[in-house]
């Protein structure tokens, strides 16, 4: 695939940015909702677009961007979710797009994400991949887990009703390792959960106007620890 540069940065500005990310070359990355990904080079102002491509197995074929994220694993990896056209990895050095496909299965035939709007995106330090979708968590496993490329198995949580310990109801708005290695999931309207991988389950916490250590609102847009 190939990216196209445009010398109008300031085209950029214009637009809603929805996720930013700086890489190691000090780069800025934005996704640009309905505009694909724009890179910004601080020296040069210049915005490098990605256009959408259907035609083309490797490009990208959602231009409506919902999440981006710098693999930390390696940082010339970029993980982009997007709103209806499922999960892509950008190589930032060699500038190849895959889409990245869940659970093929025979005949060729191979199936779209069960939810394909990626709305958010967190490599562990186990280095498992999650994404966070409508009522869904992903959970993709490297065979190499240092690697971001090869071999991979995935694992699919959902929201079930009158379950309990089973994934909170609504989309997924936000993942975090906290410094004892647990996984955090933030929910749009179900609250709060926390991924226990004895079990393979979750603890689920929500607002309880009876409860008065209970968490103050079950929309929880971001996290981060104290």
């Amino acid at each position: 695939s190939t990216l196209s540069s445009s010398s109008a940065a300031s085209d950029v500005y214009k637009r809603q940015v929805v996720a930013i990310a700086v890489d190691d070359n000090q780069r800025i990355i934005a996704g640009i909702q309905n505009s694909g990904i724009n890179t910004i080079d601080g020296l040069t102002t210049q915005a490098i677009v990605i256009p959408p491509d259907s035609k083309t197995v490797n490009t990208l074929n959602s231009n409506d961007i919902a999440t981006i994220y710098l693999d930390p694993f390696d940082n010339n990896v970029l993980w982009v979710g997007t709103r209806f056209g499922g999960l892509y990895q950008i190589n930032l050095r060699t500038n190849q797009i895959n889409k990245i496909i869940i659970n093929p299965i025979k005949g060729n035939k191979v199936p779209m994400f069960q939810s394909s709007f990626i709305r958010s995106i967190f490599r562990s330090s186990n280095g498992t991949l999650w994404l966070g979708s409508s009522y869904i968590l992903y959970k993709i496993e490297f065979e190499n887990s240092n690697s971001s490329i090869g071999p991979y198995s995935v694992s699919t949580y959902r929201y079930a009703d009158g379950k309990n310990r089973s994934l909170p109801e609504g989309s997924i708005s936000t993942l975090y390792e906290d410094s004892y290695h647990n996984l955090w999931i933030g929910t749009i309207i179900g609250g709060l959960a926390r991924y226990n991988p004895k079990t393979d389950d979750f603890d689920v916490f929500k607002y309880d106007i009876y409860q008065k250590n209970s968490i103050n609102h079950n929309k929880i847009l971001d996290l981060t620890e104290d």
